[in-house]
């Protein structure tokens, strides 16, 4: 019910922007909101006769207590081409019935921990031409900041934009509940992660391939290890077509113990954005929480969200899959790269994987700028 009721929510918009003279669905914005309350993200620019509307959504983090969010009347719309800043009309909240519900400027509102709150901005109607805005307001706790919001305001009728927007299917719709790392493993899209990463997913969207992380590529777990707590998908998108010149092989033995090793991943995206995370230590032991012999012990630094992440050793060779930590002992988990073999083994079809290490040799600077463009963030609903 609530994805048909979000469905409606954007009929709506659609009826009240036929006059529109450009819509953007999901524009390109150079700098997002990120903090250790929530990511607000532009999703929509609607251009009519009289007033230009920014639709954006508020996801708030997990770990969010006594949240509350205002927008101050003091918030401003600005492009190179205006000789002033266009100052806020209006913003609403659209609830879950779909009805659009006035909020007043300058007030602050509650808002629960991880939730999405989908919102709208009102200004005046910006001048034809004009196709970079940048929109900046505070909050009282937080300043809100959107960077080179790209959309189209040429002037033209109803764009066939719009309509992708409006009338995408109930099926198209995808509302994140749960975010972890993944990382390619072979050219026709393959990628590892953790089977908890993805464990009861409804729908999986991979981002960041390519080095592209406003496109998400729907993805399809093709082979699980329960036990092992591993996972394979593969990305199933008509849109994409493959992953080239992984740099990385994943190693046959086992790592020793004091061997130097360094996880990239993504954690704690609604605090430290989606830039790529490096940390590194140390194998503290050959097997993991009480004594499992399936995984190694790390002194590596990991965080909810780097579950899934390849473990690197100094040659660049993937030697586990970061899968736990122990908060007590400020202790980390990584299963063992030859129990991926195995998972991947089992699969029908077989899938080619990198035998060579082009990482192999450089230094820690180097094979991160290489292996990151092979780790990616998985979404799952």
């Amino acid at each position: 019910m609530k994805r048909i009721l979000t469905f409606l929510i954007f009929v709506l918009i659609f009826v009240a922007a036929v006059r529109a003279q450009e819509t953007t669905a999901y524009p390109m914005v150079k700098e997002q909101c990120r903090s250790r309350y929530g990511d607000a993200n532009i999703i929509g620019v609607i251009i009519t006769e009289d007033e230009s509307v920014f639709v954006w959504e508020y996801i708030t983090s997990p770990r969010l207590s006594e949240g509350w969010l205002t927008l101050s009347s003091s918030t401003i719309l600005t492009a190179p081409q205006l000789r002033q800043p266009l100052r806020i009309r209006e913003w609403s909240i659209v609830l879950d019935d779909g009805e659009f519900k006035p909020l007043n400027l300058n007030e602050r509102y509650n808002v629960q921990a991880d939730r999405r709150y989908l919102l709208t901005m009102t200004f005046p109607k910006l001048p034809t031409g004009i196709e970079v805005a940048d929109i900046s307001t505070n909050t009282g706790r937080s300043d809100l900041v959107w960077r080179g919001i790209h959309f189209n305001n040429s002037g033209n009728t109803f764009s066939e934009q719009a309509s992708s927007m409006f009338s995408s299917s109930d099926d198209d719709y995808f509302e994140m509940s749960g975010s972890g790392s993944c990382f390619a493993i072979s050219s026709d899209g393959v990628l590892a992660t953790c089977y908890h990463v993805v464990e009861d997913a409804r729908e999986i969207r991979i981002r960041g391939v390519n080095g592209d992380f406003d496109k998400t590529y729907r993805a399809k777990v093709i082979a699980v290890d329960r036990n092992n707590d591993l996972a394979l998908v593969r990305i199933d998108d008509k849109e994409f077509s493959s992953i080239s010149g992984i740099p990385y092989r994943i190693a046959t033995g086992n790592a020793d113990v004091g061997e130097s090793v360094y996880a990239l991943g993504y954690p704690l995206r609604a605090v430290m954005g989606d830039e790529i995370k490096l940390t590194n230590g140390l194998i503290s032991s050959c097997s993991g929480y009480r004594g499992d012999i399936t995984s190694y012990q790390i002194s590596v630094a990991v965080q909810s969200g780097n579950s899934g992440c390849p473990l690197f050793n100094n040659s660049g060779e993937v030697i586990g899959v970061v899968n736990a930590r122990l908060e007590v002992e400020s202790a980390a988990y990584a299963v063992k790269s030859p129990y991926l073999n195995i998972l991947i083994n089992s699969l029908d079809v077989p899938i080619v994987l990198s035998q060579s290490n082009a990482l192999s040799g450089l230094p820690l600077a180097d094979q991160v700028k290489k292996a990151k463009r092979y780790v990616y963030i998985i979404e799952t609903e």
